[in-house]
């Protein structure tokens, strides 16, 4: 019974904190919002490259990602991980994803296989794409055409800053707050379990400085993104360029830093359009049959089996992640030497080859 009451008085007191709050007038903190993001409305593409680290990890793995997105619906995402010792940039089970020209194609470098979606205008993008931290620090999206995926939890907002805060869902808090040494606007969402208060500075652009959600049953935090350092990354322009964001059930934190920046013509149009290597294998997204379109691919065999010999297993990843690593080489060996026996070949078989198949048809 007493935790019960407790629980009660909780929610009747964030009931009542956040009633109690002064908050200005919508078209002011439209007002507001529309002289921050002015610096950003020159800005039609942007490509970052950021770097992740969760702790605690015992693999002290890290995250390489790469996102690059355009007017008015291009859109482009890497995914690596790294160990200790083994380079992001070789990590066969790495991950890319474009929307160019109404297809969404998504691709797994690890079998060279892809898979195309056919978007409309207005559709809603599937996949990820809407929960990824950058969004959590990054303020605009110039890709308009298509819709991100939203969560009920937070009202439906998006994840996207500047559309998430012009939601009426948002509210300005009248008075100021500094953050490291920053004079921050305050805004608050009012959601179903949680409440988010946002702190933004706005010299120089949108540019988040703190944020937090709080449970409405207890007011105790659920996760809170921390900034450490702000840099310019274009003349007027500032982001975050090394934050946390920490999620206290799960006791987890993850540290991003972002790299590089490339905005408006810096970033190639080449960026948006996937270049299929030899061998890849298109999929049927609704499931079916696989169709290699693109001959070759041998040298995947070979770069595979050079990973296993130079990384494998991994002295400091862990073992089920060594055991993915061989398996897939093995896999690809297999499909590539029974690939090879279904081709037509006009000259005699060899012994060797007579044995593997009448092996395979005892």
């Amino acid at each position: 019974m007493f935790k019960l009451r407790l629980i009660l008085f909780g929610i009747l007191a964030t009931h009542l904190s956040v009633g109690a709050q002064d908050f200005r007038p919508e078209t002011e903190k439209l007002a507001v919002l529309e002289r921050a993001t002015q610096p950003w409305n020159a800005v039609h593409r942007w490509l970052i490259e950021y770097d992740c680290v969760i702790r605690p990890d015992p693999d002290l793995a890290h995250v390489r990602m790469i996102m690059a997105t355009g007017k008015p619906g291009e859109y482009y995402k890497y995914k690596g991980k790294g160990f200790p010792g083994i380079s992001w940039e070789i990590d066969p089970f790495s991950e890319d994803s474009f929307i160019h020209g109404g297809l969404y194609t998504m691709r797994w470098p690890v079998n060279r296989l892809y898979r195309e979606l056919v978007l409309k205008p207005g559709d809603e993008i599937v996949g990820t794409i809407s929960g990824d931290i950058l969004w959590m620090v990054v303020p605009m999206c110039p890709m308009t055409q298509y819709q991100f995926p939203v969560s009920d939890m937070l009202n439906n907002v998006s994840p996207v800053l500047d559309r998430a805060l012009r939601s009426a869902h948002y509210r300005l808090l009248r008075d100021t707050e500094p953050v490291n040494g920053e004079t921050c606007f305050v805004f608050v969402l009012d959601a179903t379990n949680l409440v988010r208060t946002t702190w933004v500075s706005t010299n120089s652009g949108l540019c988040v400085m703190k944020e937090e959600d709080r449970y409405r049953h207890s007011n105790a935090l659920a996760q809170r993104l921390l900034v450490d350092e702000v840099g310019e990354v274009a003349p007027g322009l500032r982001l975050p360029i090394r934050y946390r964001f920490q999620r206290f059930q799960q006791q987890r934190e993850t540290t991003v830093r972002i790299l590089r920046c490339l905005l408006n013509d810096a970033v190639p149009d080449s960026t948006f359009v996937p270049n299929h290597a030899a061998g890849s294998i298109k999929g049927n997204p609704r499931g079916g049959e696989q169709v290699q379109v693109i001959q070759g691919g041998e040298d995947l065999l070979v770069e595979r089996a050079e990973f296993i010999t130079k990384y494998g297993p991994p002295t400091k990843a862990s073992l089920a992640q060594a055991g993915m690593w061989i398996v897939a080489g093995l896999a690809c060996g297999l499909g590539f030497a029974l690939l090879l026996l279904m081709l037509p070949n006009k000259r005699r078989p060899s012994t060797s080859t007579i044995q593997i198949n009448e092996a395979s048809q005892r």
